[in-house]
């Protein structure tokens, strides 16, 4: 990134873009989180449009990128550099957070249209990808838009307490949510971490599992939408009880900052995810230890009875499983062999019928067919006077083959 960095500085410096150095800033730009969030929910063209919009402004250590009341008309992206948050009470400022590389700031106020709730100063030499209201609210509005309504609903259907304040406390909390596109067997969260995120299933499922070493891995607990976990780590400063994978094949987890849990959910919904974590454990204490203590044995025909518990379809579908990936028997190997051997000897009756011993009838039917018709003892042998015809046929043909050719009298 670092290497080109300054070509990325020049093409934005330079209002005069060709179609070359906009698509290699939409390529290059993808190393910031941000933006490629919103660049995979884009046509080419859009993202075109999108780098064509983009500028760059600059800004020294403690110089002021908006305020508090400040009208909501840019969007930033960091390039390089630093940005400390603030929320101002009265003349005072408290840091609520900080914003690194590749993070954005202002989209909340661009696509409400309200003004600015917070103040923003770069704590180092920053450089910003600054894209005007217009232009965004036209290229990535709806998308944005969309996505923060969907947020909110979330956090009113899951989040205890949060539905009954009022709408912009609702959007706020949402809007503090960061989501993280898994696929099945992704780790979220090992047994023994200790993570600052509380996080949440937005879509999919996930699995609390009990792992032994790199093949062995069995899931105890599913987990569905609006689940939440790792609360022990955030409330209670204690190491993850659990390691948790993504169980389906596609899912949305959904998480909040430590820092954001203690300052944006109420009272009332931190002492309801405390209980309700203690009553969660529990219950996935008592299945771990029971999944535990079961062998894991390899699936035979004699060991189904261990699935008596199992509904009659999954038996059902066990035995089938079974049945098909069973080995050949010797019973079937004999099968096998006679059939093998009914074959080669209708074949060999067909040789036998060739031979000159055998009478053959002039007839266009195939000997193939039914080599037993030929026979002397079939019970279809030709009758006395067609067999004395067929006799004194077969004698000429006979003489006449043991006549030497022209070609061979000339040799003898």
């Amino acid at each position: 990134m670092d290497l080109e960095l300054p070509r990325a500085i020049e093409i934005l410096q330079n209002k005069d873009r060709t179609y070359d150095d906009l698509e290699w800033l939409s390529r290059y730009l993808y190393c910031l989180e941000d933006y490629r969030s919103y660049a995979v929910h884009l046509n080419q063209v859009s993202l075109l449009q999108l780098c064509r919009q983009m500028s760059l402004e600059v800004y020294e250590k403690k110089e002021t990128i908006f305020q508090k009341g400040d009208p909501p008309n840019k969007f930033f992206l960091i390039l390089t550099g630093e940005v400390d948050v603030f929320a101002q009470h009265g003349k005072d400022l408290k840091l609520i957070g900080k914003a690194t590389v590749g993070k954005q700031l202002g989209e909340r106020g661009l696509v409400r249209n309200l003004p600015r709730s917070l103040t923003a100063c770069a704590s180092k030499h920053t450089n910003m990808i600054m894209i005007p209201q217009e232009d965004f609210n036209r290229i990535l509005g709806v998308y944005v838009f969309a996505k923060l309504e969907k947020a909110r609903h979330f956090v009113e259907q899951f989040i205890p307490h949060v539905g009954k304040y009022s709408h912009s406390f609702k959007e706020r909390v949402a809007y503090s949510l960061h989501f993280d596109d898994c696929k099945r067997g992704d780790l979220i969260i090992s047994k023994g971490d200790l993570s600052e995120q509380l996080y949440f299933i937005f879509d999919g499922e996930a699995a609390i599992t009990i792992e032994s070493g790199v093949k062995y891995r069995k899931n105890v607990v599913k987990l569905g939408v609006g689940t939440c976990f790792n609360e022990e780590c955030i409330f209670f400063g204690q190491p993850s009880s659990f390691t948790i994978r993504v169980s389906s094949e596609y899912a949305v987890i959904a998480s909040f900052k430590k820092q954001d849990v203690f300052s944006l959910f109420p009272e009332e919904t931190i002492e309801d995810l405390k209980k309700n974590f203690k009553l969660k454990l529990q219950g996935r204490n008592m299945l771990i230890r029971l999944a535990s203590q079961q062998e894991i044995n390899k699936v035979s025909e004699q060991d189904t009875n261990q699935f008596k518990l199992a509904s009659k379809q999954a038996r059902d579908k066990l035995l089938l499983y079974i049945k098909r990936n069973k080995p050949s028997t010797p019973r079937r190997i004999v099968e096998t062999s006679r059939r093998r051997y009914g074959s080669f000897k209708t074949k060999l009756e067909f040789m036998r019928d060739c031979s000159p011993n055998r009478v053959r009838e002039e007839s266009p039917m195939r000997a193939q067919e039914s080599p037993s018709r030929y026979r002397e003892d079939s019970s279809m042998s030709p009758t006395n006077e067609n067999r004395s015809f067929q006799e004194g046929k077969l004698r000429r043909r006979i003489t006449e083959l043991s006549k030497p050719s022209e070609t061979e009298s000339f040799w003898l």
